[in-house]
């Protein structure tokens, strides 16, 4: 089920990136980042309903 609400993407280096990730469980979410993107995670950002949630 995908939530059209919520938006993943880094900001590592200045460049907006967006991340395909289809999960509504933040705490799924925050586990495949630290599987998938060690290096970014420090950079991962959420956009949910309009608002930037800095998810580390």
């Amino acid at each position: 089920m995908t939530n059209k609400n919520i938006i993943v993407y880094s900001k590592k280096d200045g460049v907006n990136r967006l991340l395909s990730i289809d999960t509504n469980d933040l705490i799924s979410l925050t586990k495949f980042i630290e599987d998938h993107y060690p290096k970014e995670k420090d950079f991962i950002y959420a956009l949910v309903q309009g608002v930037e949630i800095k998810l580390f």
